[in-house]
């Protein structure tokens, strides 16, 4: 009478995640290159942070590297900034001369006024609060 067999063992907080449409899903073999999802809770955020990898000792470091960084407070999970924001941050840098051109010189008021109309064109939620 042999031992059961049981399912190799998977690292706590990283779990493999399989391609879309891999019959591996449906408990048949795998046919696909899957990656490796680690994961690290936050106490002081309150959020999971999640990162995949193409290999289990990638995700193993990751996880090992961001729950110290998460003890010591040198790393925070990243925040919801939205294209709106993030517009509105980079056209008070531009203005104000902080955000430049690729050759280190300040934007021209007429592309300013170029990329407000874009924003304002493109952006749907931008569209919105404007009119």
């Amino acid at each position: 009478m042999g031992t059961p067999s049981a399912k190799p063992r998977r690292p706590e907080g990283i779990t493999l995640r399989h391609r879309k449409g891999c019959p591996a899903d449906d408990d048949r073999s795998c046919r696909c290159k899957p990656a490796y999802q680690a994961q690290v809770y936050s106490p002081r955020d309150r959020r999971t942070i999640r990162k995949s990898f193409t290999s289990l000792s990638e995700a193993r470091a990751w996880r090992a590297d961001t729950a110290t960084a998460l003890r010591r407070g040198t790393m925070r999970p990243p925040t919801r900034t939205t294209l709106e924001e993030a517009a509105d941050d980079w056209l008070l840098a531009a203005r104000a001369g902080i955000a430049r051109t690729r050759s280190g010189d300040p934007y021209k008021p007429s592309a300013l006024r170029s990329y407000e109309e874009a924003l304002r064109t493109k952006c749907p939620a931008r569209a919105r609060n404007t009119t």
